[in-house]
């Protein structure tokens, strides 16, 4: 029996044409299985803008392994406050 990967609803739009859902905080799978950031897309000049849909793409346990991934090494590269002056 084949099981079919979670699909997730299309949240948004990059480069105006692919479809991408957002799997983790910060983080898409583009349509035809693309998982990247969208601060690394956004860094290159890549329009990333919200897309309110109904439509979803198929995303894979590992992609989403990868997602997570990604959030965890954004979050701890992400610059720190400046502590309040003494």
């Amino acid at each position: 029996m084949d099981v079919k990967p979670p699909a997730k609803r299309v949240t948004h739009l990059v480069a105006g044409r692919h479809r991408a859902a957002e799997i983790a905080p910060g983080v898409v799978c583009i349509e035809g299985h693309q998982v990247t950031s969208m601060g690394t897309l956004t860094e290159f000049g890549v329009v990333v803008d919200e897309f309110d849909s109904t439509d979803t793409i198929e995303v894979s346990p590992s992609q989403l392994q990868r997602a997570e991934t990604l959030t965890r090494r954004n979050e701890t590269s992400r610059p720190r406050p400046d502590p309040a002056p003494l």
